[in-house]
């Protein structure tokens, strides 16, 4: 999912096209959703202590992890709730970046 050479601009559209009606009583809800993905190693993409705050007690509460936020259109699929995931995108915490002038 995370290629660069996938035309995802073009990807997104033609799924978005695909739905019959993406509305439900007149609406378009839609659900956001942070994931903390942990991993094991050095050089992953996106990787960086991430506070975890539904960390376990047996759990760290810094995880070595990628940040994955996704979007998704909420919809009635045959009487039952489906999320169709229409975007995502890494998320990397603005403490972990360079401080800037403009930065309060």
């Amino acid at each position: 999912m995370a290629s660069s050479t996938l035309p995802w601009a073009g990807l997104w559209k033609t799924i978005w096209e695909l739905i019959p009606s993406p509305e439900t009583d007149g609406r378009i809800l839609v659900a956001l959703d942070d994931s903390i993905i942990t991993k094991v190693g050095k050089n992953i993409f996106g990787c960086e202590a991430i506070f975890d705050h539904a960390a376990k007690s047996n759990q760290s509460k810094y995880p070595w992890a990628q940040n994955i936020v996704s979007v998704g259109l909420l919809k009635q699929v045959k009487g039952r709730w489906a999320c169709l995931f229409l975007d995502f995108q890494s998320l990397k915490i603005r403490e972990t970046e360079p401080k800037r002038s403009d930065d309060f």
